[in-house]
């Protein structure tokens, strides 16, 4: 029998997709790291702030969705326009690795869309869902021999993200020298690597590049073990969500330990608001769940010398990410994400199904159950959300006169930045010089958050140089603080300089 795939399936496919991400929308959208810088960018960003060397349209681009939205009759905020994207783009990319799997291993395409760091990050207002969509497409074109079009969507990729790398230039060409269609291996990264370079030249030659700031990074060395173990820790975020640990106070302080330049308030607070039933049944269902997994794999292992062309492509693609992640920022799980969709196309590509036909689909039952019960509770509970709760009486009082300075996470002032009409800054970037230079032209008062003079313990623990420029600054300003606001968070002072 032939299980052909029609265009019915796919929009069901995709309909129902987006009804499960609509329905699992989280109100803690500050786990996605970036995600108000890029909701802020796009409503108010300087064209030349949009482009970023390693993600060069995906500003501009979002900038437009907006921009269309408005034109339609959107009254709201860009960041929920960001998120509806990303929604769309995990649904299509859903529906492209249906396409290359085919019906028969549709519990491996369930099992990616249940894979935490997919599920998560399809509903943020962020890169990943947008370009993994890219990738996939760039991918299913390759197999199907259309040339134009997988170098068309490979440099759309890149252009998005350079993390597709591994998809586009080593994955997609191994797929056609496979299919001995060396010549279109060839063509493809030639006029990949054209087109990518063409546009970033004319932006540099336009506007430049801009990039975050990344001083306070701490990156270990591959030859450390922790380095490694903490790999594994941020890829099995993706799979397995670990959001329940931070519900359990003895192991919270070991992951504590374990990340210690990690700003980890926000997941901690959220464990601490989780409902008590988690702690007990979230470990139980990631045990089994892993257990299930991590048999399938195996299972699954034995059969890679079996693997189509196609599958090689998925192993180059998923050994790139996985390098990719390991090289910049081994730690951090979104750098992982990438590694997602290749895994279970290798892996369902590699599945034979015989007596066994019940794993695949038991395995992407207890993802769904577990990275639920374990991950999405935790960051649908309002009370959880670090960053609204610690932000409220700021966001309530302060007005686009005053200015706000905060040590706190990434997250946490891109928060404020977004939702705040005062002028925020990130005092771990700052020293006396620069405080010296924004106090001058303040209209209104000056609103200092306790941890920039008592510093986070992560932010304790980083580069020398810029915790002392800190600490300046945090002795420069005690004697004029008056405190006006206190609550389970720290303390809100006023500067109120010499008086």
């Amino acid at each position: 029998m032939i299980h052909k795939i029609t265009h019915l399936h796919l929009l069901l496919l995709f309909c129902g997709s987006l009804f499960v991400f609509m329905g699992s929308m989280p109100s803690a959208q500050s786990e996605a790291e970036d995600t108000y810088y890029y909701a802020r960018m796009v409503e108010q960003g300087d064209w030349p702030e949009m482009f970023h060397g390693h993600h060069l349209l995906y500003l501009p681009a979002a900038r437009m969705a907006n921009h269309l939205v408005t034109a339609l009759g959107y009254e709201g905020r860009s960041v929920s326009v960001l998120i509806a994207v990303s929604m769309i783009s995990a649904a299509i990319a859903i529906c492209l690795m249906f396409t290359l799997l085919g019906r028969t291993k549709w519990p491996f395409v369930a099992a990616m869309f249940f894979s935490y760091g997919f599920l998560r990050y399809g509903m943020a207002a962020e890169i990943y869902a947008p370009a993994i969509a890219l990738s996939l497409a760039a991918l299913l074109s390759a197999q199907r021999g259309r040339l134009c079009w997988s170098a068309l969507l490979s440099a759309m990729a890149l252009l998005l993200h350079l993390v597709c790398l591994p998809a586009a230039m080593v994955a997609i060409p191994l797929l056609y020298v496979l299919t001995q269609q060396s010549r279109k291996a060839v063509l493809h990264i030639v006029v990949v690597v054209l087109a990518v370079a063409a546009v970033y030249g004319l932006v540099a030659i336009g506007t430049g590049f801009v990039l975050f700031p990344d001083e306070l990074v701490v990156r270990g060395s591959l030859v450390q073990p922790n380095t490694w173990l903490k790999a594994m820790f941020a890829f099995g975020q993706n799979i397995l969500s670990g959001n329940f640990l931070f519900s359990m106070p003895s192991v919270a302080g070991r992951l504590e330990g374990l990340f210690p330049y990690h700003m980890l308030q926000e997941e901690l607070f959220m464990g601490c608001n989780s409902p008590a039933w988690i702690s007990w049944f979230a470990p139980l269902s990631f045990v089994v769940a892993g257990v299930v997994l991590i048999w399938m794999v195996v299972i699954a292992a034995r059969r890679f010398s079996e693997l189509p062309p196609l599958g090689w492509a998925g192993v180059a693609w998923f050994v790139g990410s996985c390098a990719m992640a390991m090289w910049f920022e081994p730690a951090n799980p979104e750098m992982w994400i990438f590694a997602i969709p290749s895994l279970w196309l290798v892996l369902g590509l590699a599945w034979k199904f015989g007596q066994l036909r019940w794993l695949p689909v038991a395995a992407a039952s207890l993802l769904a159950i577990h990275n639920f019960a374990g991950g999405m509770l935790l960051v649908r509970n309002a009370e959880g959300d670090y960053c609204s709760r610690k932000a409220a009486w700021i966001v309530e009082q302060a007005t686009s006169d005053d200015l706000v300075l905060v040590a706190d996470s990434h997250s946490f002032s891109t928060y404020l930045q977004y939702w705040s009409s005062a002028r925020i800054e990130d005092m771990k970037f700052q020293g006396l010089e620069d405080w010296n230079s924004m106090q001058k032209d303040v209209p209104g008062k000056i609103f200092v958050y306790s941890d920039v003079v008592d510093l986070l313990p992560a932010v304790a623990r980083r580069d020398p140089q810029s915790v002392d420029q800190l600490r300046k600054v945090g002795d420069t300003l005690g004697p004029g603080l008056v405190r006006v606001y206190e609550d389970g968070f720290g303390v809100i002072y006023e500067w109120r300089g010499d008086e």
